[in-house]
């Protein structure tokens, strides 16, 4: 049962992400059983992409609201889901992988799930192994300002050049500063 939770809960995520494929090595589940347990993952399923509260997502999951609650609330501290709060009133939507559970796990990070991540990433991409951690990896970073200016000593790619710059990298990171 626990590996067959497992694999819906990577397609359901799927269904929400860009991304989330599968990994002929199926590091993608370590990745999963390391962020949600079995409940978890089964709530995650009943999810949308609409903001609904626990009671209309208890009824569609016909469970307990009271223990959906509780999971939900349980999986937000985690960030493994959206919540958004308007009064007392609480609502909760499916977070996609990229822009949503991952990012919400840097304070959870450690270093097993880190490299559980890494190993997905490098996964199908480069078929001997990851890189060598020793070997140095020179970045060009650049700060692109969105909405606000942005004092640095560094140069400030104009919006006209965003574009060609992302397409000429072979990898990227995107931050915020908030």
């Amino acid at each position: 049962m626990s590996e067959d939770i497992y694999q819906r809960l990577r397609k359901g995520i799927g269904q929400h992400s860009a991304y989330f494929e599968a990994t002929t090595t199926g590091v993608e589940i370590k990745f999963l059983r390391k962020l949600f347990t079995e409940e978890e993952a089964e709530m995650y399923l009943h999810l949308t992409e609409n903001l609904e509260t626990p009671q209309q997502i208890a009824e569609r999951a016909k469970q307990d609201p009271e223990a959906v609650a509780a999971t939900l609330k349980r999986m937000a501290k985690k960030g493994l889901l959206f919540p958004k709060r308007k009064g007392e009133m609480y609502y909760y939507v499916a977070a996609p992988f990229a822009h949503g559970i991952l990012e919400h796990q840097v304070h959870r990070m450690d270093r097993e799930m880190a490299e559980i991540y890494e190993e997905y990433i490098w996964a199908e991409k480069i078929p001997d192994a990851p890189p060598d951690p020793d070997a140095e990896i020179k970045l060009p970073l650049r700060t692109l300002p969105i909405n606000a200016p942005v004092n640095v000593s560094r140069p400030i790619a104009p919006y006209e050049n965003v574009k060609e710059l992302i397409m000429s990298q072979d990898r990227i990171a995107v931050t915020d500063c908030f």
